[in-house]
């Protein structure tokens, strides 16, 4: 609970390549089932698009957005990026911090915190591809790419290394 001070931010970069990964709520108050290494689970937005979903998105976002203002930063069109964050957080609980994505005057190869409303040394990026990220690569915290094993966790280990880098960085109490 609580809203993190606007100093600490956390932009959850979209995939560069590949298909959405992302584990998705299906409704306000839905309830993660955790990944049983077997299946994968479909979020289909309104539009009907299917995004494959990445096990323990949920747990990741809720354990985050206590601590950073979380955004979405994708090479992705504006329409779908919202229609892809209405059907995961249709609640507005953790992509408190906007939405940055692709339009006609942007180019696709590349990503830039100029365009994220903070100041660049207090971005973490969570990202599969640091190429994009230009003078901005300091800021990535690079995560394996996810092609749909129904048995990755990578989102379980950064989200732990992401609590220790805020304990460090604001102590027990502070947010």
């Amino acid at each position: 609970g609580g809203t993190p001070p606007p100093h600490a931010r956390l932009a959850a970069a979209a995939p560069t390549g590949g298909g959405a990964a992302a584990d998705a709520a299906d409704g306000a108050g839905a309830v993660e089932v955790p990944p049983d290494g077997k299946t994968v689970e479909l979020l289909v937005t309104a539009a009907g698009q299917a995004v494959m979903l990445r096990p323990y998105l949920r747990a990741f976002l809720q354990r985050m957005s206590s601590l950073f203002q979380i955004s979405l930063y994708t090479m992705g069109g504006q329409d779908y990026a919202r229609l892809v964050i209405a059907s995961l957080d249709p609640g507005n609980q953790y992509f408190r911090g906007g939405i940055c994505a692709w339009d006609d005057g942007l180019t696709r190869t590349r990503k830039d915190l100029s365009r994220v409303a903070c100041r660049r040394e207090m971005v973490l990026v969570v990202d599969d591809t640091i190429e994009v990220w230009g003078d901005d690569w300091r800021s990535v915290l690079l995560i394996p790419r996810w092609v749909g094993e129904p048995t990755d966790d990578a989102l379980l280990r950064i989200g732990e290394h992401l609590a220790a880098v805020h304990e460090l960085a604001y102590g027990g109490g502070a947010r």
